[in-house]
């Protein structure tokens, strides 16, 4: 899964979440959405990222805090 291009997300829409949050999809056209139908089947994630400075890197940050 490391292989696919990912954008980063535009928070689009009024509440800033389009129709990720309604439809469960994402409007950009790149792997994620993919990946979301798969993530579907699971009850529990597990991220890792390298730790630069003491924080989580910044694609890491972005997808966890954004």
């Amino acid at each position: 899964m490391n292989r696919k291009n990912i954008k980063k997300c535009l928070a689009c829409g009024k509440r800033g979440w389009g129709i990720c949050l309604d439809e469960h999809l994402c409007i950009q056209k790149d792997g994620f959405n993919e990946i979301y139908k798969y993530m579907e089947n699971f009850d529990a994630y597990v991220f890792a990222t390298p730790v630069y400075f003491h924080e989580m890197n910044e694609s890491a940050k972005t997808f966890l805090i954004d």
